[in-house]
């Protein structure tokens, strides 16, 4: 993979700030919406922005069609209106250069020496792809009916993009274990996400891989690195109205962090507690569907670190 972006991107941004790594769990897992009402009025980008959009650029130039899901058709007009429903703005040379593809005024001696750019351009919208770069979370546009619309999703939790194109989030969420009040609740969560919020919600798994794209059809992103390897995954997912699309945008923030990290120091023994009264408490059916098997027998016979 040709890296040259993600490192040139690492050379041109000022110091970001440290990311924050989620670990939200609760000590009886369940499956449900449970919105929160979001202060922060706009994305914000991170130190681990470098990695995502190595991801991003990753799974783009390896299989496009896989990740990006949208209409080619698409009035130039609809993205500068998620773009500004967002806040975004040239806060620093990413989003700078998002908003040059936006507006079709991009200074393509930028982008020389930049031959992933440069390919991915040739395939992918370029104002899908800006949206894509300038964001740290992938993306997915639900309308008010309550179909995917569009999106672009380089960082997938174990589910296909390209197959949920077009599906109403009932469909989206008929596969997940136990996720009956999930799906009777699809209707309240289309018009918060589309009249209401921004609302954050998170979820978690635990997994032997740390890639950030965990698709399905590829091997290497789920392959287990080790027996004995565990890594947190989280989502904070992140619900913005935009009203004069008549839609509204989902935000997919991924962190993935090796759990002995997470474990450590002093809120080590309260987080290894959290977790092991969270997997007690998670059905057959749910174990099955993270494929949690044999990691929850792992991690119920961990011992706190010692202080």
């Amino acid at each position: 993979m040709d890296d040259a972006l993600p490192s040139l991107v690492q050379a041109r941004l000022d110091p970001l700030p440290a990311a924050s790594p989620d670990f939200p769990v609760q000590p009886t897992h369940r499956v449900a919406p449970d919105l929160a009402k979001q202060a922060q009025a706009t994305p914000q980008i991170d130190a681990d922005y470098p990695s995502v959009l190595a991801a991003k650029c990753k799974a783009l130039q390896a299989r496009p069609d896989a990740f990006w899901c949208a209409s080619r058709h698409w009035p130039r007009g609809h993205w500068r209106t998620l773009w500004d429903a967002l806040g975004l703005a040239r806060a620093h040379w990413v989003q700078a250069l998002s908003l040059q593809m936006l507006d079709g005024t991009v200074d393509w001696g930028v982008l020389e020496g930049q031959p992933a750019l440069q390919a991915l351009l040739a395939r992918v919208p370029a104002q899908a792809l800006a949206l894509t770069l300038a964001l740290q979370e992938d993306w997915v546009l639900m309308s008010r009916q309550g179909r995917f619309e569009a999106g672009s999703v380089c960082m997938p939790s174990g589910w296909v993009p390209a197959e949920k194109f077009g599906q109403s989030l009932m469909q989206i969420h008929a596969p997940v274990a136990d996720g009956q009040a999930l799906r009777k609740a699809s209707p309240a969560l289309v018009q918060a996400m589309t009249d209401k919020g921004p609302f954050v919600r998170h979820v978690w798994t635990l997994c032997r891989n740390a890639s950030l794209a965990r698709h399905p059809h590829w091997p290497e992103d789920t392959r287990p690195e080790s027996d004995e390897a565990l890594y947190f995954r989280s989502e904070r997912q992140t619900t913005w109205p935009v009203p004069s699309l008549q839609a509204g945008l989902f935000l997919i923030r991924v962190q993935v962090r090796p759990l002995s990290d997470l474990l450590s120091g002093e809120q080590g023994a309260g987080r290894l507690r959290l977790l092991q009264q969270a997997l007690a408490s998670m059905s057959d059916a749910v174990i099955a569907y993270k494929q949690l098997g044999q990691i929850r027998q792992q991690v119920m016979a961990m011992h706190p670190p010692q202080a």
